[in-house]
């Protein structure tokens, strides 16, 4: 029991001096060494055990956005975690070494060399984090992150997102079929509103397909990485809203598919964009997603969403009490693109995690944030200041559980027996193996004398120990340390989501 202890209190001292960031022994060893003093519970702070310097340090980083290049770093590791196959893996730490290539010389250069094997790796990934896990893991990637590691420019030079980029488009990738539909879009009044089950509101921007069913096929020259993420993207529709069903009519001809009306896939023009809800009186109807540009899974979730008759989470009537629009920063003649819906879906909270929210310099000019959160904006997720800058509009990680719901309310009139799944992040968890200073210590064999193995199995040893103190009252809760983030018995981990 002594010897345990003894090992739990090391533990944790290595763990605050990580926190500190530095080996150096100067004035805040005093504070280190104080968690070898066992405190009376009475006399128990808030945070036990974390000297006041560790828990400055990470909220400092806590106020400061990660950049493209450690959100990178977070998903080749979390790639390591979970894959066990051997080409992935190495693709990971390829990807790996190109974002601390990044960090250490600044810019993004070396991973937009590299964008395709960043894309193919978040991609493998899809659906096993929800947005809110992501963001909190420091891996949200977003609308503004795959259009830097594309590099796509406007003719200044300014990133923009390729969803935005349509010609004659509304909102950048809302499609118009007709200019009585373009109104449709601006105005969304009662007599163009779907799936109307709330005194007049509308659950989206289109008609829902007839009967759930929502036909499609793919264009016979359409990019193989395109394709892979469209039915990956549907599978995330089908897990999530299983009384939709895609079905595969298959290709006719030209910009037909065998069967109408149906959606064909393309990947001939610019921009990532799609017409919205069904169209009827068209045989077919396209979705284009540019690759490279538009070919991860959650850019493809967004243009599917109009595909299926979504509209913009921005576009809400009760928008201006969540976010700030600064029309100032809008390019000249593309305010109507932050237009609000009078009628639109207010049913559930404003997610500002949705798949279907703008990003934050949508529309910016020379790439300004056009959008910014307020605290109310924040609080359906937290109401901690300090966790703010891990929450980012522009989500295309995937569907929250509020696109979900709302998929459902809109198909309703379509299928009365329609339902979503609700995500839990309660059903599988995997321990997240730290990497520098830890990952250092056990090449240098710290310790791997204790812990015999590879850092995963390590770490999922320091876990067990890190609870196993928690029970034996000798630390109140393992969450409250650095490493517990770590572990899943710690309430931390690479919580992965299941639609239940």
């Amino acid at each position: 029991m002594a010897k345990s202890w003894l090992f739990v209190v090391l533990l944790l001292v290595a763990g605050c001096y990580a926190a500190q960031g530095t080996a150096e022994v100067s004035t805040e060893e005093d504070s280190c060494s104080s968690l070898l003093q066992v405190k009376p519970a009475a006399e128990e702070t808030k945070v036990v055990g974390v000297p006041p310097f560790a828990l400055q340090q990470l909220h400092l980083q806590n106020q400061t956005k990660e950049t493209l290049a450690e959100k990178v770093e977070g998903l080749a590791e979390l790639v390591e975690d979970l894959s066990s196959d051997q080409r992935v893996l190495a693709e990971a730490r390829k990807v790996l070494m190109d974002a601390k290539d990044d960090e250490k010389k600044g810019g993004d250069a070396t991973l937009q060399a590299d964008d395709r094997q960043v894309v193919d790796l978040a991609n493998s990934v899809e659906g096993e984090l929800t947005p809110e896990a992501a963001a909190k893991a420091g891996v949200e990637l977003t609308a503004e992150d795959f259009a830097q590691l594309a590099n796509s420019t406007d003719g200044h030079g300014h990133v923009v997102s390729l969803e935005t980029f349509a010609n004659g488009s509304f909102q950048g990738d809302m499609m118009p079929a007709s200019p009585e539909q373009l109104q449709s879009f601006i105005e969304l009044s009662a007599k163009s509103s779907f799936g109307d089950q709330n005194g007049g509101m509308s659950f989206g921007a289109g008609k829902p397909w007839a009967g759930g069913v929502v036909k499609y096929c793919f264009a016979s020259d359409v990019k193989e990485p395109v394709k892979k993420a469209a039915l990956a993207a549907m599978e995330q529709y089908k897990r999530a809203v299983p009384c939709i069903q895609w079905k595969d009519v298959g290709y006719k001809s030209k910009q037909l598919c065998n069967e109408s009306p149906a959606a064909f896939i393309q990947s001939l023009d610019s921009g990532c964009w799609s017409y919205v809800g069904m169209l009827k009186t068209w045989a077919a109807q396209p979705v284009n997603l540019e690759s490279p540009g538009c070919d991860q899974v959650g850019t493809v979730i967004h243009e599917l969403g109009h595909t299926l008759g979504m509209g913009h989470e921005q576009s809400r009537p009760d928008r201006d009490s969540y976010v700030d629009v600064h029309m100032d920063k809008v390019k000249p003649g593309k305010e109507i693109n932050f237009d609000i819906h009078p009628n639109g879906d207010v049913a559930r909270p404003y997610d500002i995690l949705s798949v279907m929210h703008y990003g934050s310099s949508a529309f910016g000019v020379n790439g300004a944030e056009t959008i910014t959160i307020k605290p109310q904006g924040y609080s359906l997720y937290t109401n901690d200041s300090s966790q703010y800058s891990k929450l980012t509009i522009g989500n295309r990680i995937g569907l929250s559980q509020f696109d979900a719901d709302q998929v459902v309310d809109l198909y309703k009139s379509e299928v009365s027996t329609c339902y979503g799944r609700k995500i839990t992040t309660e059903v599988a968890c995997v321990d997240r193996t730290p990497k520098g200073w830890l990952l250092n210590s056990f090449a240098s064999g710290w310790l791997s004398q204790k812990f015999p193995g590879t850092p995963s199995r390590v770490m999922r040893s320091i876990c067990a120990t890190y609870k196993s103190a928690e029970i034996q009252g000798i630390i109140s809760d393992c969450a409250l340390y650095p490493l517990g983030s770590y572990c899943c018995a710690c309430k931390g981990g690479w919580r992965l989501q299941t639609w239940a």
